[in-house]
């Protein structure tokens, strides 16, 4: 049973291309705003409270308030995807996860690397 599909009038496969489409959509999104992140003036801060954090705090910037928009901003997308991803498997179930499919995960992102958008994504 699709979650959309018939809410939107889409077959199976019809919801399948929808879904795919919006998922490229987001992708392009979160990848912009990433990316223009990284180069603001917000994306320096956080590169130097996770360089030094006595150092940020000396300059007169909360060290904390920095931490926690960065979570919730890495929260946001997190739940996008996730939205998605439930979207896309019609039900999630978490014991559904086998070991593998979550090593495999861990590794993408270790191999991406900290600090590299294009890795981890």
């Amino acid at each position: 049973v699709d979650p959309m599909g018939t809410a939107l009038g889409l077959g199976y496969f019809q919801y399948r291309y929808f879904l795919l489409g919006l998922c490229l959509v987001v992708l392009l999104i979160a990848a912009i705003l990433v990316h223009r992140l990284s180069k603001s003036q917000f994306g320096r801060l956080l590169r130097a409270v996770r360089d030094d954090e006595d150092a940020v705090s000396a300059f007169g910037r909360s060290v904390y308030r920095t931490k926690l928009k960065a979570y919730v901003f890495g929260a946001s997308l997190g739940a996008i995807a996730g939205g998605l991803f439930a979207a896309y498997l019609g039900a999630f179930n978490p014991s559904a996860w086998t070991p593998a499919e979550v090593l495999t995960l861990y590794a993408g992102i270790l191999i991406g690397g900290r600090g590299n958008v294009k890795g981890v994504v």
